[in-house]
């Protein structure tokens, strides 16, 4: 059996139902996956440390040594004293043959469980475990909720950002391209069924798992052209024919569509813009088979 002499317990201090009705612990438990399937509340000692010596005015915790019963059952001693009484507990270690991070493991839960029984500071986490494990659980769910709509937030932030950038790197692969002689001139509906076209090209090779990653595979596959009409600007600079600006488009059309919009607010309407003027889009997408002939010249294939 154990040594007699560990064993001094002082009646609890007059604090203890005080300290018990605020819960000044369940704040800082936390749920735990046992093996077994079951979930269990703790909480850390540190968290219990802070928190006695901040509210006791006179608060100790000694460490006795590792020690063994009659039967070869090692165990840990722990003291805490609080306001004149003392609690002198054993803490039995599982394996005879205990190592370092076995006796730091032992202290610390005896000194959570003798802190709890003197003080009343945590004892809420054994007096009613599933009442604080759900409140524990509400709180998850209530975080798991407010990163959702913070995630949400943000991505559309992104979104927000990547579509100004194509809008971006679309006017320079138009202008570059040289249907317009630079990107203020570059007229918004064009710019617009440009990218919308894009698009609904990069949509039918994959699918997207959200509309950021939607619009940052669209603004790569533009500036990828870019990059290509740059291999070739200086050996041939491709201009448009007079039909590329489309006789068949209604120009007052365009104009009522985009007039007062910025470039953001009318990307916006892409999805549900119809891409017109075809015909020239298929023109400006033909960039993308340009090859460089080695006497420097340029052929479209």
């Amino acid at each position: 059996m154990l040594n007699e002499r560990v064993f001094v317990a002082d009646a609890p201090i007059k604090e203890f139902s005080e300290n018990l009705k605020k819960e000044l612990l369940a704040p800082h438990a936390k749920i735990k996956e046992e093996a077994n399937g079951f979930t269990s509340v703790y909480a850390a000692w540190t968290d219990v440390y802070v928190i006695a010596n901040d509210t006791l005015e006179d608060f100790q915790f000694s460490r006795g040594p590792v020690e063994q019963d009659q039967f070869g059952n090692a165990y840990v001693i722990t003291t805490v004293k609080a306001n004149g009484n003392e609690r002198t507990q054993p803490y039995p270690l599982d394996t005879r043959n205990p190592t370092a991070q076995n006796i730091q493991t032992a202290y610390a839960r005896a000194f959570v469980k003798s802190t709890a029984e003197l003080t009343g500071i945590g004892f809420e986490l054994w007096s009613k475990p599933e009442e604080i494990k759900q409140r524990l659980l509400n709180r998850q769910a209530n975080q798991a909720e407010e990163q959702a709509v913070e995630q949400e937030n943000t991505m559309v932030e992104e979104v927000k950002h990547v579509k100004q950038a194509i809008m971006t790197v679309a006017k320079q692969f138009l202008v570059q391209s040289g249907f317009f002689d630079d990107e203020n001139s570059v007229d918004k509906r064009t710019a617009f069924d440009f990218v919308s076209k894009i698009k609904e090209e990069v949509s039918q090779k994959r699918n997207f798992a959200n509309e950021l990653e939607l619009y940052q595979t669209v603004g790569k596959s533009i500036r990828e052209k870019l990059r290509k009409i740059q291999i070739v600007e200086e050996t041939e600079t491709i201009k448009p024919t007079p039909a590329f600006i489309a006789d068949d488009m209604d120009q007052s059309n365009q104009t009522d569509n985009v007039d007062g919009l910025d470039d953001l607010d009318a990307l916006n309407e892409l999805d549900s813009m119809a891409v017109s003027a075809d015909e020239k889009l298929n023109n400006i997408l033909s960039v993308d088979f340009i090859q460089l002939e080695k006497d420097g010249s340029t052929k479209a294939v």
